[in-house]
């Protein structure tokens, strides 16, 4: 039997096989199989509407394609639903520009899948962070309560906190809560592509309602299963008896 594992940091991804032969079926591989994901700690498979899953800081970052696209507070509310070494989810909180540019990598990677657009952003195509000003306009926070800005365009940080506002030649553009939508704009977006007012991978505030991918994040990073390990060295070792033979 021919059999492969593409593993991505422990995950199995994609799965090849041909037809089985010297014994190992497929009820084996699926045992296989099965053991290796239920051993990589709450690192679920990328079918499941995820784009990407990576690791930044400490940190685990997962990536949510059109297919799974939801509305800003929707979004929110799932992302609090899935845990990870018992830390619970939420939209990604971004504090530097190292993690800023190792989110937009992600994003650019993976464009293809995140091709929702936004008509109050400028048209263009958005991934949904939790910054957001709806309990107060202009007091823009975390999903934890932490206030990093204050304002509009010409606002400032608070605390001098990290913000990635749109800019153009004329300086910074956002926040601008443009009122393209009667409630106007109480959340914010990473650029997929750019817009007129903005490059890709700074932030825009955009409609809330708008239907967006988005990106959650767990406060730890998964420890490799104990299985895993074992699972992978059985399907080798029985490879190599059945090239012997």
């Amino acid at each position: 039997m021919s059999f492969c594992l593409f593993r991505t940091r422990g995950l199995v991804d994609t799965i090849g096989t041909t037809q089985p032969s010297n014994g190992l079926r497929r009820s084996h591989v699926a045992l296989i199989v099965g053991g290796l994901m239920l051993a990589s700690a709450g690192a679920p498979s990328a079918a499941f509407g995820q784009a990407d899953i990576f690791e930044f800081n400490g940190h685990q970052y997962r990536l949510y394609a059109d297919s799974s696209a939801r509305t800003w507070a929707d979004a929110a509310a799932f992302a609090a639903t899935l845990s990870v070494g018992g830390q619970s989810g939420y939209l990604a909180r971004i504090d530097s520009a190292a993690e800023n540019t190792r989110i937009v990598q992600s994003i650019l990677a993976n464009q293809g899948v995140l091709t929702r657009t936004a008509a109050d952003g400028g048209g263009g195509r958005y991934v949904w962070i939790g910054a957001n000003d709806r309990a107060a306009e202009g007091a823009w926070r975390w999903a934890d309560g932490t206030q990093f800005w204050s304002g509009g365009p010409g606002g400032s940080a608070v605390g001098g906190l990290y913000n990635n506002w749109g800019t153009n030649q004329s300086g910074r553009t956002e926040p601008d809560n443009f009122l393209f939508q009667a409630a106007g704009q109480d959340a914010a977006g990473i650029s997929v592509n750019g817009w007129p007012l903005g490059t890709a991978g700074q932030w825009n505030d955009i409609g809330e309602t708008n239907v967006m991918p988005f990106i959650v994040e767990f406060n730890v990073v998964p420890a490799p299963g104990a299985l895993a390990p074992l699972a992978v060295l059985l399907v080798c070792g029985r490879r190599r008896r059945e090239r012997k033979s």
